[in-house]
């Protein structure tokens, strides 16, 4: 292979200003290097270089096309050389044999993807070295834009766009020009022209994780002509309770009238990020041990009760079947009641103290709340 270079040579004596934009600083190392963008040193990185001392370094294109050198200073001593491959090793392409006295070209460009530099210096007086910047004339620019922040919640997501190439292939091994992700990681693309050139862009995502969040209510069954029941139970403290029948942060069995209704607990923490946790509270329609309604009569005495509790029934509604329910809902007691039986007598003993509900079905429901001492 041969090396298109030009034609004008320049004695370089000054240092110049290194230029921006360089991802990597280079010394004279037996080494490969593959990059797009580096600045090249002599083996002491611009200060004197060592004497008797014989090294080779090959840089390869991260494009996988040409390769530019500039040298930007070049002074070494008499009797110390530089050979300058367009190729990916020493063993061909020669380019020039450098020395004090045959100064390197300013630019030169690849024929291929690869340039390799051999350096001798004798035991002899060394000198400053050189600068050379090596980069890609032809690469392609690699750009990766968002849909939104790159830093969201857990379960959102967002769409990451490339652009600058006619084909994309990513970390992910998909190869479209845009990708959803959802979970955190450094997300990488290389972009390829129409030349087969190459760059690649990069974008890191951060997914803050949900809130721990928790929500248990206090009593999740009421009678439709309970005062309001304080919410409480989320966790951590400081969210908000909403839902039908929720007032001030009271649920308001009055107001919902009876059915089954549900009382969510939201929660946001300092990221932005919120969780919500659903629970269902049952309201019943309850009847007193004294109400009349349609003639049908039922009371329960005594109440509180310790050991025992009664429970009798009047009127044109047979009762077929009664219940016990504590106030998660959980059935304690079911029974089926025989034709003509009115009254029937529980034995508390099994009962912890508390709340709890008795249900008589029949042609018509009835719910009654008694407390166990």
């Amino acid at each position: 292979m041969r090396m298109i270079r030009t034609i004008t040579l320049l004695f370089l004596t000054l240092f110049c200003q290194i230029p921006e934009a360089i991802s990597q600083i280079v010394n004279m190392q037996d080494t490969d290097i593959t990059t797009c963008s580096a600045l090249f040193y002599d083996s002491e990185g611009g200060g004197a270089y060592l004497n008797s001392d014989q090294r080779t370094i090959t840089f390869h294109s991260a494009s996988e096309c040409a390769l530019q050198v500039q040298f930007l200073f070049f002074d070494i001593a008499a009797g110390d050389t530089l050979w300058v491959y367009d190729a990916c090793s020493d063993s061909s392409g020669l380019i020039g044999v450098f020395t004090l006295m045959d100064f390197p070209f300013t630019t030169a460009t690849t024929t291929g993807s690869c340039v390799t530099f051999r350096f001798h210096s004798d035991a002899s007086d060394s000198s400053m070295g050189w600068l050379a910047q090596i980069t890609c004339p032809d690469q392609p620019n690699a750009v990766i834009t968002s849909s939104g922040p790159t830093e969201f919640c857990g379960g959102d997501s967002v769409t990451l766009f490339a652009s600058g190439g006619i084909s994309y292939q990513w970390n992910t091994f998909s190869s479209t020009p845009d990708i959803i992700v959802s979970l955190p990681g450094i997300y990488v693309v290389s972009v390829s022209d129409a030349q087969g050139c190459i760059d690649t862009a990069s974008v890191e995502i951060t997914v803050d994780p949900l809130p721990p969040v928790a929500f248990i209510l206090p009593n999740d069954s009421l009678c439709n002509q309970d005062t309001p029941m304080p919410l409480s139970g989320g966790f951590p403290v400081g969210g908000v309770y909403s839902g039908f029948g929720v007032v001030n942060g009271s649920f308001d069995p009055f107001m919902s009238g009876a059915g089954l209704f549900t009382v969510t607990y939201s929660y946001t923490d300092s990221n932005g990020c919120s969780r919500s946790i659903p629970q269902n509270i049952h309201v019943l329609i309850c009847q007193s041990a004294g109400d009349v309604a349609a003639n049908d009569r039922a009371i329960l005495y005594p109440n509180p009760a310790n050991e025992e509790m009664n429970v009798e029934w009047f009127g044109s509604n047979p009762i077929e079947h009664i219940e016990i329910h504590d106030l998660k809902g959980i059935l304690l007691y079911s029974n089926v009641v025989s034709p003509g039986q009115n009254k029937c007598i529980f034995h508390l003993e099994k009962l912890n103290p508390g709340m709890y509900f008795v249900t008589l079905r029949g042609k018509k429901i009835l719910h009654f709340k008694f407390k166990k001492y």
